[in-house]
């Protein structure tokens, strides 16, 4: 990985990514477990979008390790903001420290 999209991935983008992510997609979150989630996230979410964002803040095109090291860190992010009690998901944080819940 090149030390601009290392210095680029900091905490506060990681969560940016996350909290971009969950409020678009926490329903379908909603009541799953974290390996639930996890492995819909590796089947399921096409991240080119976040590749293609990223290398456009670099204002380069990432490789295709870069682009994976972007996607394991949106899935990373995306697990760590949201909250589990009894491994089930109930909810998520925003980037201000929110807690957010969407009723079933």
């Amino acid at each position: 990985m090149k030390k601009d999209l290392e210095d680029y991935l900091t905490e506060s983008v990681k969560d940016g990514m996350a909290e971009s992510h969950l409020s678009c997609w926490w329903e379908r979150y909603q009541g799953k477990t974290k390996g639930e989630i996890k492995f819909d996230l590796n089947v399921n979410h096409d991240g080119s979008c976040e590749g293609e964002y990223v290398g456009s803040e670099l204002k380069r095109e990432l490789t295709d390790e870069e682009n994976d090291i972007v996607n394991n860190t949106l899935l990373e992010a995306v697990i760590d903001n949201i909250e589990f009690t009894n491994d089930v998901a109930v909810g998520w944080y925003d980037t201000c420290g929110d807690f957010n819940l969407n009723k079933w």
